[in-house]
C-alpha cells in the first residue's frame, strides 16, 4: 500500500518523479520517468525522498530509475555530501537501485553511487528483484 504520495512535474507539465512510502516493503520509494529537465528539478525530487525517509524513519529506500532519461552524474557530489549523510542520520540502512534501461543513464548511476559508505547499496535490473532483496532486510 502506498502512502504519502507526492509527484513532481517539469515545466512542460509532464510528471518526472513520484515519491511515496510503501507499507508492504516498509520502504521509501521514488519512481523517475522521462526527463527531469534541470538540476533543480532533480534536487527537488531528492529532497522529497529525503523528507519521506525522515518522516517515515525508513531504513530502506527503493529508487526505481528504469524509465529515467538523461545524465545525472553531475549530482554525484550533492548526493554524497548532502542526501546520503542526512538519510543515513535518519536511520537509512539499505538502498536498492533499479538501473535505467538507457545505457548512458546506467553509467550515470554507477558513477554517482560508487563511493557511498555506511549504507548497503545494491544495483538491480528489475523492481521485483529489488523488492525481494529489501524484503529480506530487517
Amino acid at each position: 500500500m502506498k502512502r504519502d504520495i507526492i509527484s513532481l512535474k517539469n515545466v512542460k507539465g509532464v510528471q518526472y518523479v513520484t515519491i511515496y512510502y510503501d507499507t508492504i516493503l516498509s520502504a521509501t520509494v521514488d519512481e523517475w520517468v522521462g526527463d527531469f529537465e534541470t538540476k533543480e528539478n532533480f534536487i527537488s525530487g531528492l529532497y522529497i525522498v529525503l523528507t519521506n525517509i525522515q518522516k517515515n524513519k525508513s531504513k530502506k529506500w527503493l529508487a526505481d530509475l528504469t524509465k529515467i532519461e538523461g545524465d545525472f552524474s553531475f549530482m554525484k557530489d550533492h548526493i554524497l555530501q548532502f542526501i546520503i549523510p542526512q538519510a543515513k542520520s535518519a536511520g537509512l540502512l539499505y538502498e536498492a537501485l533499479v538501473l535505467p534501461y538507457n545505457i548512458f543513464s546506467i553509467l550515470s548511476v554507477q558513477t554517482a553511487m560508487e563511493e557511498v559508505d555506511g549504507i548497503e547499496i545494491h544495483l538491480f535490473s528489475s523492481v521485483q528483484e529489488a523488492g525481494i532483496w529489501l524484503n529480506a532486510k530487517i
